[in-house]
């Protein structure tokens, strides 16, 4: 991956649909490019460690708008947040369907990082409740 990003320094879109064999090193490929502004990582097993990587990547998560991470084994509400931290403001879209250990938790970071976010994906997020979506959406600072 770390020649495909450097061999292509215009390119500006990233998806991966059930790789097994992306991890760390994809990680670290990715950490080192800025042009990136959509990444899709759909049934892709990254280990938390790769996942707190991928939080640290800096810039390059600054230029992302459109961020899928679907069916991400290991992802966590707080992995996740520590990753929409760094996206900041720039997102704009976010999928994060059928991740199962996502809850409640996740939608302040959401709410709280991603300020310009237009579209917001959760299907099958069974932690959701209807308590905590009434907050995301009718909170008032």
């Amino acid at each position: 991956c770390a020649r495909l990003l450097d061999a292509n320094p215009t390119l500006q879109s990233l998806a991966f649909d059930t790789c097994p064999l992306l991890g760390e090193k994809f990680v670290g490929a990715f950490a080192n490019s800025s042009s990136i502004l959509e990444l899709s990582l759909q049934e892709i097993a990254l280990s938390p460690d790769a996942l707190r990587q991928l939080s640290n990547a800096g810039d390059a998560l600054r230029s992302i708008k459109n961020l899928t991470l679907k069916a991400t084994a290991g992802l966590t509400d707080d992995l996740l947040t520590n990753i929409l931290r760094a996206v900041g403001d720039s997102l704009e879209t976010l999928d994060v369907s059928y991740n199962h250990d996502l809850s409640d938790v996740c939608l302040s970071g959401i709410r709280q990082y991603n300020t310009r976010l237009r579209s917001l994906s959760m299907n099958a997020v069974k932690e959701l409740t209807s308590a905590g979506l009434g907050d995301f959406f009718f909170f008032s600072p």
